[in-house]
């Protein structure tokens, strides 16, 4: 018996160290597929189908922090994603994540004995440090083109706009089909240059920015790619290339593919003889009429408001009326008449090729012959350049870059790339400073009457008939010359009041004029000058 017990012992021991190979067959390893970006087309969201097994912002994690450290085998057995959604797995990392631009061929390992994705093999297409350089400058190119829309009063249908005009005129459609990374966000972003598929990737990444929910749709048979754009939840197509004019001048963007339905976007050329083979998703018509369709310049946007040139005389020929306009409390304003003929060499193309550019805080737009500055703060215009353009050449084309401006000088507004890469004419240019007293009306004016900055403490009246600003008391009628406190009667406390107002102006505010000695400026002077009116009024008077 004792000799039966230890024969089993060593079977036991054999065993453990050499197991059964026929169990050893259920736990290979073994690749699954491989899985190219080149040859990928995704016509809906990858992320939908694979939510239905992991979360999805874990997840989205997970691979982020995997993927920007080359990691070449990244385990996902824990997430138990199924083998027949590698498709989706592979269009996800492709498609929905635009900062995995250094990914090439994707494949997929799986346990013989799992019905499961055990890891994907990734093949990088560069080194890290130059993904890491590469991303670097990416991010900083999408700072710029986030800049002024954390403003709390722009909704995500504003940011969306924006982004898309920032995208537009930073990048431009590589018809050489050989710019380097064409159908990544690095060459739109960093090469600026790129086929649809790279514009789509970098405006995901920048609406990614703001979060704003979007993916990429695509179609075989128009062989193009764009966006599907949320907007308070409702899914719109948005075709950043198609509104990148070919033959159009520096400035232009079109927006006639911008927050479209299916049947708009239909409207708009996106089918293949009455065909379309893309997401439908898209039903709303909201925004298939809206006022940006007539809009062929990039919007702006200044301190939460957006800015664009209403180009009346492109859709009214000889009638002209271009304008500069403001979008503000849901409707449009004039703030500038911006008129003027473009005529070359005898032919009259009428009013309306204007174009609008930023400085981030005050407005520039061309006409033919010159740029102007359109002052936010004290709203008035200013003609700043006066450009020397060949002879039978108008300006059919302005940006602003890199403290640059540039126009294109052009006999015609429809010119190609390349011409407008050789003709470029540039100016140093800065922005001017917004300095200025604030200038009032009335004492209790809410606002300053040039820059319509709010003052604080805020100033207002019940009443039309109400003689005391509810705000700070002030009497709407008469005031008492001197009394600066509040407490009734002229006193050493106003004086001293009125030190504190000329070192602490915010905190301690004063509602009536006190230059009392005249001296032009209000300073020390003025509070000693008061203190001779209390103690020797006839001699001291305050005007």
């Amino acid at each position: 018996m004792k000799r039966f017990f230890l024969i089993l012992l060593l079977a036991l021991a054999f065993l453990a160290v050499f197991p059964d190979q026929a169990a050893l067959a259920q736990t290979e390893k073994k690749m699954m597929v491989s899985v190219s970006p080149t040859y990928q087309m995704n016509s809906g969201p990858a992320r939908e189908e694979l939510e239905e097994y992991v979360n999805m912002t874990e997840f989205r994690t997970y691979l982020d922090a995997n993927l920007k450290a080359c990691n070449e085998s990244i385990d996902i057995s824990s997430y138990r994603i199924p083998l027949d959604e590698y498709q989706a797995l592979s269009d996800y990392v492709y498609k929905e994540i635009p900062e995995a631009f250094h990914v090439g061929l994707l494949s997929f390992s799986y346990y013989s004995n799992s019905s499961d994705i055990a890891e994907i093999d990734v093949d990088y297409s560069m080194s890290k440090s130059s993904y890491d350089t590469y991303l670097k400058e990416c991010r900083e190119i999408a700072d710029e083109m986030l800049e002024g829309l954390d403003h709390p009063s722009l909704t995500d249908e504003d940011k969306a706009l924006i982004l898309h005009d920032r995208l537009a005129l930073h990048n431009s459609y590589d018809y050489t089909f050989n710019a380097p990374y064409a159908h990544e966000m690095l060459g739109a972003l960093v090469f600026r240059s790129s086929v649809c598929e790279g514009y789509a990737m970098a405006y995901s990444y920048l609406l990614d920015q703001v979060g704003i929910r979007n993916y990429y749709v695509s179609s075989t048979l128009l062989n193009h790619g764009w966006n599907m754009v949320y907007i308070d939840g409702v899914p719109y197509h948005v075709d950043v290339t198609w509104d990148d004019p070919y033959y159009g001048q520096a400035g232009s963007v079109e927006h006639d593919n911008f927050l479209r339905s299916t049947e708009g976007f239909i409207a708009t050329g996106h089918h293949v003889n009455g065909a379309y083979d893309y997401d439908s998703s898209a039903v709303d018509t909201r925004y298939d009429s809206a006022f940006w369709q007539t809009v062929c310049t990039a919007y702006q946007v200044i301190d939460g408001e957006l800015y664009y040139v209403y180009a009346g005389g492109v859709f009214n020929p000889g009638i002209g009326g271009t304008k500069l306009m403001r979008v503000r409390d849901g409707g449009d304003e004039v703030v500038a008449e911006i008129f003027d003929n473009f005529e070359t060499d005898g032919y009259w193309y009428g009013d309306g090729y204007q174009k609008l550019a930023s400085d981030g805080r005050d407005l520039i737009y061309s006409t033919g012959h010159a740029v102007y500055r359109y002052c936010t703060m004290t709203k008035s215009l200013q003609q700043i350049w006066t450009p020397v353009l060949p002879s039978e050449t108008l300006i059919f084309g302005l940006l602003y870059e890199g403290g640059e401006l540039i126009c294109v000088p052009s006999d015609t507004p429809y010119y190609e790339p390349d011409y407008m890469e050789d003709n470029l004419i540039r100016m140093a240019y800065l922005p001017h400073a917004h300095v200025h007293d604030h200038v009032y009306t009335d004492a209790c004016d809410a606002t300053c009457n040039v820059c319509e900055e709010e003052r604080v403490p805020p100033h207002s009246y019940d009443d039309a008939q109400d003689l005391i600003c509810n705000g700070c008391g002030h009497d709407k009628s008469a005031y008492t010359p001197g009394d600066l406190d509040g407490k009734p009667g002229v006193d050493t406390d106003d004086a001293i009041y009125l030190l504190f107002y000329i070192n602490f102006e915010e905190t301690y505010p004063v509602y009536q004029p006190v230059d009392f000695d005249g001296s032009g400026v209000v300073d020390t002077g003025d509070a000693i000058y008061l203190l001779f009116h209390i103690n020797f009024s006839d001699s001291y008077p305050l005007l």
